[in-house]
């Protein structure tokens, strides 16, 4: 996948998400070296920690398989480096929003609180 039709999955994800779940964007791509968040979001008391996986077709699979347990504990361990400096009093959520289709006719699927 390219990095370009990654981010627009991303970008339109979380629009996704605040017009359906009217959740509010904190951050997209937040990194550092060894981790990545796709998109942090919060509604209410809840902080979510949310991995986007695009597919164009679902040939391979799709998005919610391609998250492992190894890309699992990255999101984790990316979310207590994230609460380290930014704390937060409410709940934490880890989240995996699977997007299909092609740009300008993308469908999108949520899991939430995703543990393994």
């Amino acid at each position: 996948m390219s990095t370009l039709i990654g981010q627009e999955a991303e970008e339109s994800a979380a629009q996704w998400l605040q017009h359906t779940k009217k959740w509010k964007l904190v951050e997209t791509n937040w990194k550092l070296p060894s981790v990545e968040i796709d998109v942090i979001m919060k509604y209410k008391k809840s902080l979510h920690f949310i991995e986007v996986k695009y597919r164009s077709s679902l040939y391979s699979g799709d998005g919610f398989s391609a998250v492992t347990i190894g890309k699992f504990n990255r999101l984790k361990r990316g979310a207590q480096l994230y609460l380290a400096e930014y704390p937060w009093k409410g709940t934490v959520q880890i989240d995996v929003v699977a997007v299909t289709g092609q740009l300008g006719a993308l469908n999108f699927e949520l899991i939430e609180n995703v543990t393994v």
